[in-house]
């Protein structure tokens, strides 16, 4: 009996002791080409400098991407983590070509990549602390895209996460994009912040004909979310609908 306690208190220790070390992931997450990559480099990096995760019109996230920090002034880091678990240091270039499958044919025994950026060469503020609390984000492939094939690794990673930030484009928020999105959002629990992007477009979009006022604009997309994502519905009415542009970021438009 006591070598069965001595066992179980020990197997509890170690869960705990993971539990604190283990990093915390949040994921990011939308339809291909609703702009996710585009709002962590927004994010991540001050306007006018340049950018790593590769953005464009077409699909050009051809694998998951885990973003982690470092407070060493050790320069940004790029790894590439095989289907064996074995990771090798690649350069920034390789990185970049290799993630928005411009290379043929090179990506099928790579599991994922991972990036260790350096905090002093982020935006000032949160990532000193993302960095000590070991607080990681996750680029995954667009939803919709021929890149999501496997529903096994999907669900993996989905469990994973703590937060998930859902990239919705302002004018497509309909039930294509839910038909899309919805099936992913049914494998977590977990706190959800809709991120509604491409918002310097509302004014020209058919999608609010006839709206004149932004207020009224930022209405009828609350009201969207709730009816095509009923996940989001508890994050939209607490006000955790967050309206952004890279575009106007970017270019330092004040809004």
């Amino acid at each position: 009996m006591f070598l069965d306690f001595q066992q179980d208190t020990q197997r509890a220790s170690s869960d705990c002791d993971r539990a604190i070390n283990s990093p915390i992931y949040v994921g990011v997450v939308g339809h291909y080409s609703h702009g996710k990559s585009s709002l962590l480099n927004a994010l991540l990096f001050p306007p006018k400098s340049k950018e790593i995760l590769p953005t464009g019109e077409s699909i050009v996230t051809a694998m998951c991407t885990l973003v982690g920090f470092t407070n060493e002034k050790q320069g940004h880091k790029f790894y590439e983590i095989g289907r064996d678990g074995k990771e090798a240091i690649i350069p920034a270039d390789e990185y970049q070509a290799k993630i928005s499958g411009k290379r043929k044919g090179t990506l099928q025994d790579v599991h994922h990549y991972r990036l260790k950026l350096s905090t002093d060469e982020l935006n000032p503020g949160v990532f000193q602390a993302m960095s000590e609390k070991k607080i990681e984000l996750l680029d995954t492939p667009g939803l919709g895209g021929p890149y999501w094939k496997d529903e096994h690794a999907l669900q993996s990673w989905v469990k994973e996460f703590m937060l998930l930030i859902v990239a919705v484009r302002c004018d497509a928020i309909n039930r294509r994009t839910a038909d899309t999105v919805n099936p992913f959002l049914k494998y977590t629990s977990r706190p959800i912040i809709p991120v509604v992007t491409f918002w310097d477009l509302w004014k020209d979009s058919e999608v609010f004909k006839g709206i004149a006022s932004e207020e009224d604009a930022r209405a009828k997309v609350r009201d969207n979310l709730i009816e095509y994502f009923p996940s989001m519905a508890d994050a939209v009415e607490e006000g955790r609908t967050a309206f952004v542009s890279v575009k106007n970021y970017k270019d330092q438009v004040p809004v």
